[in-house]
């Protein structure tokens, strides 16, 4: 695959990938019954046993009715049943992120609750309410969040926050919502931000970050100064749509001809990488198992996808119906929900506490019958 250096591509293809169990257990393939959406859910945080939703909807349904909730929505990992927490927008979310009693939710919209805002919000995560001293102007879509205990870092397609120039990143006192003087650069649309202690890992669409080489696609900058962190080289050529971190590991999830799960070490060399017919949109770690939510149909046997439809080469392929599960260490398992559309799965969270695994998307049904539209929690076996 040309996102993987050359080396790691011939040790790819000549790896063993039949199927076999992962290292650790996995969650049901069948989910178990929850709330359900009348759009897409593009966005989920979670918050002790409460996950929030956000996305494109406008009603939830679960086993106590349909409830009206515009693009936001909060349900619980323990019952599945949609929660009070609804506050209102008049456009899609397409982040969040949850923290000490607020949530911080970025997006196209313009109004919460019927005030004007501009796209950055904080909201009470108990009521749903918003936090009126926290106002940014940002000047388009934000599209990805991670906090830090004092800040709020943001990310997206805007180049202009509060009147000042932000070329797709910015950050924000979480006390009083000013805009700090973190400016990394990046040249194109960002799409995801994580945070491992002084680091910030920045995922998306751009050629580089405050212009320096080897950043294509994803880099990590310092959460203070934002500058970038040079001993990080990139590996990936095509859009970067998630990143999940261990201590010693960046996983990474790309779109391209096909799509692929990267994982680097620390300084950004490939350990291994996963091939889909599609592009892989989400991850998420619970219990050891690495989960990989996208629009793929299938997984594939080596790393060689075609260059003009991303499918499969080589060996063929095995059925893995928008969700996946791999080992740490890259062996895939033998886990398969089998959801449909070709959208498929946007986002993943897990809650370790309940061993629940949520995804969101653009589906209707699980194994071919079992609906399930835009919202799925499994639970462990």
């Amino acid at each position: 695959m040309r996102s993987l250096r050359a080396a790691a591509v011939v040790a790819a293809i000549s790896a063993v990938l039949a199927v076999q169990p992962a290292a650790s257990a996995t969650v049901s393939s069948t989910p178990m019954p929850s709330a359900s959406f009348d759009g897409t859910v593009v966005a989920t945080a979670r918050s002790g046993a409460v996950i929030y939703v956000a996305g494109a909807f406008t009603h939830v349904t679960d086993s106590t009715g349909t409830h009206t909730r515009r693009n936001l929505a909060a349900v619980s990992a323990v019952t599945g049943r949609v929660l009070p927490w609804s506050p209102s927008t008049n456009s899609t979310v397409y982040a969040l992120t949850v923290s000490k009693g607020r949530v911080y939710a970025g997006g196209s919209f313009t109004r919460v609750n019927g005030v004007p805002v501009a796209r950055l919000v904080q909201l009470y995560a108990s009521t749903g309410r918003l936090v009126r001293s926290f106002r940014p102007r940002v000047d388009y879509r934000v599209r990805a969040l991670v906090l830090s205990p004092s800040t709020l870092y943001a990310g997206g397609r805007f180049t202009k926050v509060n009147g000042h120039r932000r070329e797709h990143l910015a950050a924000f006192s979480r006390a009083s919502g000013r805009l700090t003087g973190w400016a990394p650069r990046a040249d194109k649309s960002v799409r995801v931000l994580r945070r491992r202690g002084p680091q910030v890992f920045v995922g998306g669409a751009f050629n580089s970050i405050n212009g320096v080489a080897r950043t294509r696609n994803v880099a990590v900058v310092g959460a203070g100064t934002g500058a970038v962190y040079r001993g990080f080289r990139s590996p990936v050529r095509y859009l970067v749509t998630d990143i999940r971190l261990t201590r010693t590991r960046v996983f990474i999830a790309k779109a391209g001809p096909g799509g692929a799960v990267v994982a680097t070490g620390n300084r950004g060399g490939v350990a291994w990488g996963r091939s889909f017919d599609g592009d892989v949109d989400a991850l998420s770690i619970l219990d050891g198992v690495l989960y990989a939510g996208g629009h793929f149909a299938h997984r594939c046997r080596t790393n060689r996808v075609s260059s003009t439809n991303g499918n499969c080469l080589d060996a063929g392929q095995v059925p893995a119906g928008r969700l996946a599960a791999l080992s740490l260490t890259g062996t895939f398992g033998t886990w398969s929900p089998s959801a449909d559309s070709t959208v498929g799965v946007l986002t993943l969270a897990s809650v370790p506490s309940l061993h629940r695994l949520a995804a969101g998307g653009a589906f209707q049904t699980f194994h071919g019958s079992q609906r399930q539209p835009g919202f799925a929690l499994f639970r462990s076996r």
